[in-house]
């Protein structure tokens, strides 16, 4: 069984691909002519979710699978579902065929992008994408999802419903009701949801990267003085990883950072212009972190504070031009998200090594399953526990809600350690002699 990338990536959206509309002619042999009805339709509801990178990638992956089973292990139009069908489509996912499974994750969807302008070129679809990925195949261990990502999965699809609602073509929303009746603990093949797994890294990891960053900036600054900023930016700001790199609609740059006055005392923040949910917010910047940013400046030959003009001064620049996308060919100019995120796994596999060598072998294991999104949560837990009132935390995070802060004081139980005792002195005035004998 093999199924077919039915969108392209978020960059070339608009662009038309052959092999596309190939893969389109085969199912409308099998199913029916309304098949390029029903892809318009899909079509149209990804495109109004452009504006957000994420949103849209997120969409574009679960479509795309649902359509190819829709089509091909269904052999049904999508209006034709009902809602004994999604139960099925849940088990195939949870339980893919072994062809449909890719060990290495981030698999481009085309294979062919040129270095020249983007407008003479016609995709070419990646023969080795697969639409699921299990990353610990080598390990030996069989692909299973979380009771999370299934239930992502369906709000998406049922989201897709009541857009063909809308428009008419469809009268029910047969995702919606089973989203409404899942239960997953009577769902085959699903990991366990370890609520309790800290999401964020422990004092000690987060420390030794910090001592770590120190040694390599000393041996390597041209190399490292652009890791040691963002992995400050990133604790201490806490954004995701979208809202710093450079995509379609904003490239970051040291402008970003304003500057403010209030009485006799200046100080700045970090504006994010849109993040997720279409959300601007300012984050106010710490001593510490504006420390990090006028020696990261400095280092790049520009004044230690930065100046409002500085609109087209990219916030990290590359040390490699670009290979593809909008700023091809271009040496000044922003990392992207997969970039940004190699580095910090670099920090994270430099750190864990030198735990190792500490002896601390738990820890090390620990930091490797961490990914950049991790320091956000070291930022956020960081921020609460340090006594900050939750309602800046809340506005510098871009939460809508206290509620959704809850996930940053569930875990790190390093930093809920020190106040555990605080209980016990309930019983400091108690003689526990209630049962003398005489």
């Amino acid at each position: 069984m093999k199924f077919s990338p039915m969108f392209l990536p978020h960059r070339h959206h608009q662009k038309y691909s052959p092999e596309i509309t190939e893969h389109l002619k085969t199912y409308v042999q099998v199913v029916g002519t309304q098949v390029n009805e029903e892809y318009d339709h899909a079509y149209d509801y990804l495109s109004e979710n452009y504006h957000n990178a994420n949103n849209h990638k997120s969409i574009r992956n679960e479509l795309c699978l649902f359509l190819n089973w829709t089509w091909q292990v269904q052999r049904k139009l999508v209006k034709d579902l009902t809602r004994k069908d999604i139960p099925k489509f849940i088990d195939f996912c949870n339980s893919p065929p072994f062809d449909l499974i890719s060990s290495v994750a981030g698999v481009p969807i085309t294979i062919n992008e040129p270095k020249e302008r983007l407008s003479e070129w016609t995709p070419c679809l990646n023969p080795n994408w697969k639409p699921f990925v299990n990353q610990k195949a080598k390990q030996g261990l069989a692909y299973q999802r979380l009771p999370a990502t299934m239930h992502k999965q369906l709000s998406i699809i049922s989201s897709f419903f009541l857009y063909l609602n809308d428009l008419e073509y469809t009268i029910s929303n047969p995702a919606a009701i089973a989203l409404r009746r899942l239960n997953p603990s009577n769902v085959a093949n699903l990991g366990i949801e370890d609520n309790d797994r800290d999401k964020a890294l422990s004092q000690m990891q987060v420390n030794c990267i910090f001592e770590l960053l120190e040694y390599l900036v000393e041996e390597n600054p041209e190399k490292y003085e652009r890791s040691r900023f963002l992995f400050y930016l990133l604790v201490l700001a806490y954004p995701r990883r979208s809202e710093i790199a450079a995509r379609p609609t904003h490239s970051p740059t040291f402008s970003d950072f304003r500057r403010h006055k209030a009485g006799d005392k200046t100080y700045y923040t970090f504006f994010i212009p849109r993040s997720k949910g279409s959300k601007s917010r300012s984050v106010i910047v710490s001593d510490m972190l504006l420390e990090a940013l006028k020696r990261y400046r400095t280092f790049l030959g520009l004044n230690p504070l930065p100046l409002a003009d500085e609109i087209d001064v990219p916030l990290f620049i590359r040390h490699q031009v670009a290979t593809h996308g909008r700023q091809v060919g271009v040496l000044n100019s922003n990392l992207g998200a997969e970039q940004i995120s190699a580095l910090v796994q670099e920090l994270f596999e430099l750190a864990a090594n030198v735990l190792i060598e500490k002896g601390e072998i738990e820890e090390a294991s620990e930091l490797r399953l961490h990914s950049c999104h991790s320091l956000r949560h070291v930022g956020i837990s960081n921020d609460l526990y340090s006594g900050r009132p939750p309602s800046e935390v809340m506005k510098c995070s871009g939460h809508s809600s206290y509620s959704a802060l809850e996930i940053y004081t569930s875990s790190r139980t390093d930093l809920r350690v020190p106040n555990v005792n605080l209980k016990d002195r309930i019983f400091d005035n108690s003689d526990f002699n209630c049962l003398k004998l005489d």
